[in-house]
């Protein structure tokens, strides 16, 4: 499904490879594109606030860098603002394209950050995408052969958020209210991408800022934010596209790609692209139900070919599919 481009440049510089001018959403509600290094993407975006008292408030800040300092200082100045008038940052998870400048704002500014209670915790304990006390025993669970293990345990251990080093003053909880200089705003919990991940919702505007829950031209990896015991990303995410579906009509403002309306189809939408991957799955694990994480996901038709997977993509596929595994047990 192709969804409905609420901006005609956003939409145009995504098409053409480049990175957005500034744009404004609503009265006082601005879109500033951060660049990034990761070509299938290019940039972030980072949401200005205007509020009453003159002040800013972002949600989201892009990859920090001295380039994008600059950058997101020339922004700011171009909506009649300096970076020192900001008050808070409102971080929808802890990746750095995301989360990185919050913590320059904060010393330059003095501006509160915000960030869930469970990613501001993995962002503390320095998470890694598989915790290391049990990292040999997954790749004994997963049947890695020992030719393979070395790059797959690479990319196991590396940190959720490499470098990531942000002070939180609030840490969200879902439901909880955001008085944003006199603008309402309202926290959703949306767990799956990571377990922290949260929406901004203002109903006053009927926007959603919606972090890397709901993007408009790719389906959001999940599960990138460090693991615990019992946990089930794919059911969590299951469950928080529901949950942003009743906010059909809202304009999304996406952490990637281009605003655009269309909630409950595009979650839809996404909802069967994970579905379609779990009847795979389950398809495998029934004609051998003896079969690996390894065996299993060396059978299914990933993008490029499961010959061409190595490194971090390879670890990528056997972790989704345990993921799978995992949900369709539940």
């Amino acid at each position: 499904m192709v969804v409905r481009s609420t901006s005609t440049s956003q939409s145009a510089a995504h098409a053409a490879g480049s990175i957005p001018p500034v744009e404004r959403v609503r009265d006082g509600i601005f879109a500033i594109a951060v660049p990034m290094d990761v070509p299938s993407l290019r940039y972030s975006f980072c949401y200005a606030i205007e509020a009453a008292d003159g002040r800013l408030h972002l949600v989201d800040g892009g990859v920090d860098s001295d380039d994008n300092w600059g950058h997101l200082d020339a922004a700011i100045h171009s909506i009649g603002h300096t970076v020192a008038d900001i008050a808070s940052v409102s971080i929808t998870h802890l990746h750095v394209d995301h989360a990185g400048l919050a913590g320059r704002i904060r010393e330059v500014s003095g501006a509160s950050v915000g960030m869930h209670a469970v990613d501001d915790r993995a962002v503390r304990d320095a998470a890694t995408f598989v915790p290391a006390g049990s990292l040999e025993s997954t790749l004994e669970r997963w049947a890695v052969p020992n030719h393979r293990r070395d790059e797959v345990r690479a990319a196991a251990a590396r940190s959720v958020a490499p470098g990531l080093r942000v002070p939180v003053d609030r840490r969200f909880e879902h439901g909880d209210l955001l008085d944003v200089g006199g603008r309402a705003i309202r926290v959703i919990h949306l767990p799956g991408h990571t377990p922290g991940h949260v929406g901004f919702v203002m109903d006053d505007e009927r926007l959603l800022f919606a972090g890397d829950h709901l993007l408009p031209t790719m389906f959001a990896g999940i599960g990138l934010g460090g693991r615990t015991a019992g946990d089930n990303p794919i059911g969590d995410y299951l469950y928080s596209l529901t949950l942003v579906s009743e906010l059909d009509g809202y304009e999304v403002l996406p952490g990637h790609g281009y605003r655009f309306e269309g909630v409950a189809e595009r979650s839809e939408a996404t909802r069967a692209h994970h579905n379609l991957r779990s009847k795979q799955i389950s398809a495998l694990r029934e004609n051998a139900a003896e079969s690996s994480v390894w065996d299993i996901a060396s059978r299914i038709e990933w993008t490029g070919g499961w010959e061409a997977l190595a490194g971090t993509n390879l670890f990528s596929a056997l972790s989704q599919t345990e993921m799978h595994l995992h949900n369709l047990e539940g």
